[in-house]
C-alpha cells in the first residue's frame, strides 16, 4: 500500500507491509529469518524506514539469551537494517517476547548523526555492499548460542508492520 508518492529515480514511495508470524516461526526464528518484503528486482534496494511489532500473548518464550536481539536483515546475512531490538537499556527483546502480557516493539533507522559530535556514524556497514541490491528483505532473531527460543504457546503471534521505499540504483 503506498502511503506518500513523490518524484526521484527510485519511486520515491513509502510503502507498508504487515506479516503475522505463528508461533512456530516465532520459536524458530533464531534460525530460520521470515521474508518481510520480496526481492524488488534487478538494480533496486528495499530501504526500510521503521518497523512496529505487537506480540499477541498466551504464554512466555524462554531460552533468550541476553544477548538476543530482533531485527530486520537483508537477505541471508545477519546484517540489521534498522536498530535492533536487543537485550540492553534501550530496548528489551524479553520485554516484547517473555514480558507476561501482550508487547509491541518500534525499531527505527539506525543512528546516522551522533548527537554529541555531529558526525554520520552507523551507516559504514552499508556504504560499499552490494548485497542488499535485489534482496528480500526478512526478520530474524539473533540468540548467540542458544539456539531457537522455547515455550510459548499456540495462540502467540507476531505482528510486523515494516515501512520502506524501493529505490533504482
Amino acid at each position: 500500500m503506498a502511503l506518500i508518492s513523490g518524484g526521484g529515480g527510485g519511486g520515491g514511495v513509502l510503502n507498508q507491509t504487515a506479516v503475522t508470524l505463528t508461533n512456530a516461526q516465532l520459536l524458530a526464528l533464531p534460525t530460520t529469518a521470515v521474508q518481510v518484503v520480496a526481492a524488488p528486482g534487478a538494480g533496486k534496494v528495499i530501504v526500510p524506514m521503521l518497523c512496529w511489532t505487537h506480540l499477541t500473548w498466551v504464554a512466555d518464550y524462554t531460552n533468550i539469551d541476553p544477548a538476543a536481539g530482533v531485527g530486520i536483515q537483508y537477505g541471508t546475512a545477519n546484517t540489521s537494517a534498522l536498530a535492533p531490538l536487543a537485550e540492553s537499556v534501550n530496548g528489551q527483546v524479553s520485554n516484547l517476547l517473555a514480558d507476561g502480557a501482550a508487547n509491541s516493539s518500534f525499531m527505527g533507522v539506525k543512528n546516522f548523526v551522533n548527537v554529541t559530535t555531529g558526525l554520520v556514524s552507523g551507516v559504514g556497514a552499508f556504504v560499499d555492499d552490494p548485497t542488499p541490491t535485489n534482496a528480500a528483505l526478512s526478520i530474524y532473531a539473533t540468540n548467540a548460542a542458544a539456539g531457537d527460543f522455547t515455550g510459548g504457546n499456540a495462540g502467540n503471534s507476531l505482528k510486523v508492520w515494516l515501512y520502506y521505499t524501493v529505490i533504482t540504483l
